[in-house]
């Protein structure tokens, strides 16, 4: 997986020929904006390193249409070396100009504060991003005062994801006797429906959806079902056509599905025990699930239940675990890009470290560099309540050096990321 992909071409017409360097953002979403704007920063970084030519003009184009994200990185890389070269900011003045040119090249307010959001971000807010190939070495410097350091950044820094965070559906309803913690509750913007039944109450279910490094919605977060809950489980679970489910804190004060056996929930749904598979670090069990009173088959779906973490634990007793429960996943996870339920007991503490360990590794393997804080950053934009212990911070740090112990046994990670100069304005 890549944030940005650079291709180096050369093309020829009769005689002539020419070089022709491509910066492809593979980042941005669907939804009009990118899936995570800090990682604009290393593309902007490699697009300040082309100068501006008149002689060679640099083209942005905007293959997929997605509201105008070629005005923004051409606003922000413009400004960008403002910054650099007068030592401040003009972004209206800006604008000015390029309305001057064309006058519909940014006609919305989302796309203006988002160029605001990104200039924050790459001039303003502290990065705490180490190459993989020295990290080793500087991991002992990263004590208790830097880690507290940097949680009270991303603490201090999380209105800046608020600013572009819509705000929700109308259908929201908050039904309290459904929610383990009154306090760990799904924002509107990004929770989960389900397909209403007799009442418009019916649609709530205590899940979020919350992206992964490089996948919009590729999680669903939700809690271990209560007495009440466990027929919303499972029509969520087939409402999102979901195919693996990941029990992070397998201990449960709810039967809602039966190891070894069959299960029938209070509405009817069928849930049918094929195999299991026990491995060391978890338990990969094989269900049928039939919904009741409806047309649907039985619909085949991998729960992987991790091995020894306690609810009482806010990191597993080996951290490898992570690791290997991530890979399982990849290997397991449907080719149609399906959301994966991660669920633990409140869907917040175990949930909340596995998903950012995700984000965290997958960086790694893509950027060659450790990022603990936009990992965790990332996720606390959809529940405040991620990752928001000391020690799971430190773990995830931990984590990555595990990871690159294991990584060097079969490559080796080249040193690609530069020295970034920070403008002060």
């Amino acid at each position: 997986m890549y944030t940005y992909k650079v291709y180096n071409l050369e093309v020829k017409l009769d005689t002539r020929a020419t070089q022709l360097r491509i910066l492809h953002f593979t980042n941005w979403s669907k939804r009009g904006k990118p899936m995570n704007p800090i990682h604009l920063t290393s593309f902007l970084q490699c697009l300040q390193t082309i100068p501006h030519s008149s002689k060679h003009p640099i083209l942005v184009h905007d293959a997929g249409g997605y509201a105008n994200c070629a005005s923004v990185i051409v606003l922000v890389d413009i400004c960008l070396r403002e910054a650099e070269r007068d030592g401040q900011v003009d972004i209206f003045h800006q604008l000015q100009l390029l309305h001057s040119q064309r006058s519909n090249i940014m006609d919305n307010v989302e796309d203006y504060l988002l160029v605001h959001l990104i200039l924050v971000k790459y001039l303003a807010t502290p990065q705490y991003v180490y190459p993989c190939n020295v990290f080793n070495s500087i991991l002992t410097g990263i004590d208790d005062a830097t880690v507290t350091q940097q949680m009270k950044m991303i603490s201090d820094s999380l209105w800046q994801e608020s600013v572009l965070r819509p705000e929700g559906s109308v259908l929201y309803y908050n039904k309290r006797d459904k929610n383990r913690d009154q306090d760990i509750i799904p924002h509107p913007s990004c929770c989960v429906f389900l397909r209403p039944l007799y009442e418009k109450e019916s649609c709530y279910i205590n899940a979020i959806f919350v992206d992964g490094y490089q996948q919009s919605k590729q999680f669903i977060v939700t809690q271990h079902p209560l007495t009440n809950t466990v027929d919303d489980f499972w029509r969520m679970v087939v409402d999102n056509n979901v195919k693996l489910v990941i029990s992070l804190q397998p201990e449960y004060d709810v039967e809602f599905w039966n190891n070894g056996g069959d299960f029938l929930t209070p509405n009817g749904t069928s849930i049918e025990h094929l195999e299991i598979a026990e491995l060391p670090d978890f338990h990969m069990h094989t269900l049928f699930v039939k919904p009741n009173g409806t047309p649907i088959k039985k619909i085949e779906i991998n729960l992987i239940e991790v091995v020894g973490w306690k609810v009482e634990h806010a990191v597993p007793i080996d951290l490898r675990v992570l690791m290997s429960t991530r890979l399982q996943m990849n290997r397991t996870k449907c080719k149609e890009f399906n959301s994966i339920v991660v669920m633990c007991r409140n869907g917040a503490s175990a949930c909340g470290l596995y998903i950012a360990a995700c984000n965290l590794l997958d960086s790694m393997e893509s950027e060659q560099v450790v990022d603990v804080c936009t990992s965790v950053r990332n996720i606390r934009n959809y529940r405040s309540q991620f990752v928001t212990d000391q020690a799971q911070f430190h773990a995830l740090y931990k984590l990555a050096s595990l990871f690159l112990d294991d990584f060097r046994k079969y490559s080796n990670f080249e040193a690609v990321i530069t020295t970034t100069k920070r403008t002060k304005i």
